[in-house]
């Protein structure tokens, strides 16, 4: 079977309460009002229908869990083994910088700085400001599923 483009399809999966879901929501529409008005002038929308439902839902049910997924496509090159080796450490150690991180791998900084810049760019980490204009590298994922 031929690969189309060298592509992989990722699933990343986080588990969340109801209330945590609810608070996304919040983030992104500031108030279900919001909502609501949004979903009135877009009635085909089905993103602002589903999330709606969920608000709606989870507003009475805040402690149930819930699986939450998100699909990227990337490009085979972009994800060997030392890319998935930062995801497990990053998951497992919570590296406060990526220096730490480097230093977990026993590999460069210049290095580790390139590939963690990619993981960024490609959805599967996340990098947040921390002291002294470090970098801290987290994954907000419970599960990543790729397709081959």
């Amino acid at each position: 079977m031929k690969r189309r483009n060298n592509m992989l399809e990722i699933k990343l999966v986080r588990k969340l309460k109801g209330k945590e879901l609810v608070e996304d929501l919040e983030a992104i529409y500031k108030s279900l009002d919001n909502l609501k008005k949004a979903f009135e002038k877009d009635k085909t929308n089905a993103k602002l229908h589903m999330d709606l439902d969920d608000w709606l839902y989870f507003l009475d049910n805040p402690d149930e869990e819930v699986e939450q997924g998100k699909i990227i496509y990337t490009n085979t090159k972009d994800l060997q083994t030392l890319e998935l080796d930062l995801l497990s450490l990053i998951k497992d150690y919570k590296p406060k910088s990526i220096r730490e991180l480097a230093g977990l791998t026993n590999r460069d900084l210049t290095t580790i700085q390139r590939k963690v810049n990619k993981l960024n760019e490609n959805g599967l980490i996340e990098l947040v400001d921390g002291p002294k204009n470090s970098k801290i590298p987290t994954l907000n994922y419970d599960k990543i599923e790729i397709a081959i």
